[in-house]
């Protein structure tokens, strides 16, 4: 049910969910995916403003706003500034 919210944003459809084993479960997180970066500002920073998706817009669910990662990540670090 949840996964069909999903299915429309360009994903190519819905997908299903599986669990990992025991041994997946002990060696943590860290080594399905890695270690986060030391320095989350700049990873987080990174993120919104130089992926190849920082400038696509997409529309908020709540208020219907356009706008993109990197308009957002303006808004909450330099909110009096902006992209300026």
């Amino acid at each position: 049910e949840l996964n069909s919210k999903f299915a429309t944003l360009g994903g190519g459809g819905t997908f299903v969910m599986t669990y990992g084993t025991v041994a997946d479960f002990s060696r943590g997180l860290e080594a399905l995916i890695g270690s986060p970066d030391a320095n989350l500002k700049e990873a987080m920073r990174k993120e919104h403003c130089e992926e190849g998706d920082s400038n696509t817009e997409w529309t908020t669910g709540n208020y219907g706003i356009e706008t993109t990662p990197k308009i957002e990540w303006f808004f909450v670090v330099s909110p009096e500034n902006g992209l300026a």
